[in-house]
């Protein structure tokens, strides 16, 4: 008995014309970490069992090769797969008989497979990941490579700082200045930013954030907090800022 992640596709995907094992084709953060673990992890952790719910494919293992497409996942997508899904999860679990099963799906996709529960035997172990995209990485890392989740971050000078829920505010320091900021609020805040084109949020080379899925350099999003310009602060700066207000950076090609 093994372990089974169920992965929800990627819009983000290679543009190769040669179908592709859907491992490789897509290519959103999740993916990325999956293969790096499926590259790296030791032997005994690779006991993993991996398929992916796809707005065009269904529920595939992560081995089946596909074509390049573009299809959102849509509430009415989601319905008409219901009955195939189910089953095929069934399926999957009888054949597989995995001990723990984690499931990374957005909100549609989840609508994908309602009522999962009654066609799972109580010997698996569920994890749903609920949380915003940054956390659902920092939860799959964890359970992919068997850590204890995190629960306490450290902030400057080393003191533990627990786990907040996304609505209560956090202080940081930076050039002088305070923010008093909840997560939620430094979120309406980089989406108030990105929808009014403001700065230049997509230029990164070495560390990003995700603001609802899209990549950001994490210096801009610490300039639309602080209301300082990017060159008045260094980027390991803003990278201290933001996991302060509990916001996860990335660095590129982990």
């Amino acid at each position: 008995m093994g372990r089974l992640l169920l992965l929800g596709c990627s819009q983000a995907k290679v543009s190769d014309p040669e179908p592709l094992p859907a491992i490789e084709r897509y290519d959103g953060p999740a993916f990325r970490l999956v293969r790096r673990f499926l590259r790296t992890a030791p032997a005994p952790l690779q006991d993993v069992d991996i398929y992916i719910l796809s707005a065009r494919y269904g529920l595939i293992p992560a081995t089946t090769e596909i074509a390049d497409y573009d299809e959102r996942m849509t509430p009415r997508r989601a319905a008409a797969l219901r009955a195939d899904t189910l089953s095929e999860l069934q399926q999957i679990v009888e054949q597989t008989r995995p001990t723990r099963l984690f499931i990374s799906l957005g909100r549609d996709y989840l609508a994908a497979i309602e009522g999962f529960e009654a066609r799972l035997p109580p010997f698996v172990q569920v994890t749903v990941s609920r949380e915003p995209a940054g956390k659902q990485l920092t939860a799959l890392r964890a359970w992919l490579y068997e850590e204890p989740p995190p629960t306490a971050r450290r902030r400057e000078g080393g003191v533990r700082q627990p786990d907040l829920p996304p609505t209560a505010r956090r202080s940081v320091r930076i050039r002088g200045q305070t923010l008093s900021l909840s997560l939620h609020e430094a979120l309406d805040q980089a989406r108030q930013a990105l929808a009014e084109g403001r700065g230049n949020p997509e230029r990164y080379r070495t560390w990003y954030a995700l603001v609802d899925g899209r990549k950001v350099n994490t210096k801009w999003w610490v300039s639309q907090l602080s209301g300082l310009p990017v060159s008045a602060f260094a980027a390991d700066e803003a990278r201290r800022v933001l996991r302060g207000l509990g916001i996860e950076v990335y660095r590129v090609g982990d």
